[in-house]
């Protein structure tokens, strides 16, 4: 996943507890009136490491 340089305190958060969560449920543009909603928990790390595009992120 990847964030804004504008958001650094999820990346913060993320270094002091990498207990992370995120919920897909926004149906809007889908023509679903019953969309399902999708939680995915887990552990994360996050790199001290600035990159300003995708390159070298591959893995």
């Amino acid at each position: 996943m990847t964030t804004s340089l504008a958001y650094a305190q999820k990346a913060l958060n993320v270094r002091r507890d990498g207990r992370v969560g995120m919920l897909f449920s926004d149906p809007t543009g889908s023509g679903a009136a019953d969309a399902p909603q999708v939680f995915v928990s887990g552990t994360a790390t996050c790199p001290d490491e600035i990159m300003t595009g995708p390159a070298g992120a591959e893995k």
